[in-house]
């Protein structure tokens, strides 16, 4: 029985094999030569093959092999073509989003200029569309405390100051003191103002001569009442924060005292004394420099004949910004005014420098004004010492003196 199947098996093979020869033609269709132009083909291959690879044909039978096909045209069409392009949208909301198109020149290995494609068959560039044109959303909104910004810079001035800050002020003059912060805070804040006395000032209020604009305090012609401590108080929901500045009122005049005027031609003598006061003191006389910022009188005389030149008050000199004896930084500008008291004939000023040389009109950075004010530019430490004035007229001269200390 098994020597019967193994038999039937072998003549199932043998008819296999004349039905399937091993060695066999095939038709092989190639790729095209081109992927765009006018000379692209596709050929068509014959060739012999085995059970498992390619041979050479002269295995195969000559009389079985197909017959030549010449080859097929493929992608002729040109490499330059037209493409027209949308743009992504120019806004992801709001009203004006649109996508914008650009007509270019494509060839299957990308954009080339547009002198290689055909201009006449061009397409028109399509009008932008529209898109994402609806409202943008809300931005999220975290509420913040609001908190001041703590030892503020100096700004300059004797008026306007920031919240923290401490002020001399001169009576008569107006204040404002401005809220400065370092975190706004929201929801926007609203202001307190504690005033000295207990009183108080909202956002909302005004007082007389106390006003409150978008925060900042204004107090106009103050007065020695206006003294002491504002704070301001900045809340919101979330929080306060609070601040306070100093204020003090300086207030001087000028006043004059009657001496009387003699019967006969004295020299030396004068008809009233001027001199300022601190009223705050009760009228104590103080150096005429804290009376500066106020136009001062000027003094009666009742003589016809020479006086003898003679500074106001020994050493007898007013001076601006500096005093009679001041420090005074490197690279600051220094006024020295010699302000005579009287003098007739009008005596002539000239000033002697620390180095003991007479000042001639100018020397570099030193010079004489008009009025007979001594000016030194960017001073330096050099230009320490003595700087003496002499007032000389036909019945006499005076002198008087300023040191000054020159620091870095």
């Amino acid at each position: 029985m098994t020597l019967f199947f193994w038999s039937l098996a072998a003549l199932l093979a043998f008819e296999l094999a004349a039905a399937q020869p091993l060695f066999r033609w095939e038709r092989v269709i190639g790729s095209c030569s081109h992927i765009c132009g006018e000379s692209g083909e596709r050929l068509s291959l014959r060739r012999c093959r085995g059970p498992s690879n390619t041979v050479e044909e002269i295995i195969c039978d000559s009389f079985t092999k197909p017959p030549y096909q010449p080859p097929e045209p493929c992608n002729r069409f040109s490499c330059y073509s037209w493409r027209t392009i949308i743009g992504s949208c120019t806004h992801t909301c709001e009203p004006n989003g649109v996508k914008p198109s650009l007509v270019i020149c494509f060839t299957p290995w990308g954009t080339v200029d547009e002198r290689n494609c055909n201009r006449s068959t061009k397409p028109s560039t399509p009008f932008p569309e529209p898109c994402n044109r609806i409202p943008c959303p809300e931005p999220p909104q975290i509420e913040v405390p609001p908190s001041f910004v703590q030892n503020p810079p100096i700004r300059g001035g004797d008026i306007t100051i920031e919240a923290g800050q401490n002020v001399q002020i001169y009576a008569g003059n107006s204040l404002w003191i401005e809220t400065n912060f370092a975190k706004p805070g929201f929801p926007p804040p609203t202001f307190l103002w504690s005033l000295p006395g207990n009183g108080t000032l909202n956002s909302s209020e005004t007082s007389g001569r106390l006003q409150i604009h978008n925060g900042t305090l204004v107090i106009t012609n103050i007065t020695l009442n206006d003294e002491g401590d504002y704070e301001v108080t900045a809340s919101n929901v979330e929080g306060a924060d609070k601040i306070a500045s100093s204020v003090t009122v300086l207030s001087y005049r000028w006043n004059i005292t009657w001496i009387g005027c003699p019967a006969t031609c004295e020299p030396g003598r004068q008809s009233d004394s001027i001199f300022c006061i601190n009223v705050k003191s009760g009228g104590a006389v103080v150096n005429d420099s804290y009376c500066q910022h106020l136009d001062k009188p000027s003094p009666k005389l009742c003589y016809s004949c020479g006086v003898l030149p003679k500074f106001f008050v020994p050493p007898s000199f007013t001076t601006i910004d500096i005093g009679q004896k001041v420090v005074i930084k490197e690279g600051d500008r220094l006024f020295i005014r010699a302000h005579l008291l009287q003098g007739t004939p009008d005596p002539i000023v000239s000033w002697t420098l620390p180095d003991g040389s007479i000042l001639k009109k100018r020397r570099d950075h030193i010079f004489v004004k008009r009025n007979g004010t001594l000016e030194v530019k960017r001073i330096q430490s050099d230009d320490k010492g003595r700087y003496t004035a002499t007032a000389t007229n036909r019945v006499g001269n005076v002198t008087a003196v300023s040191l000054v200390t020159v620091v870095p």
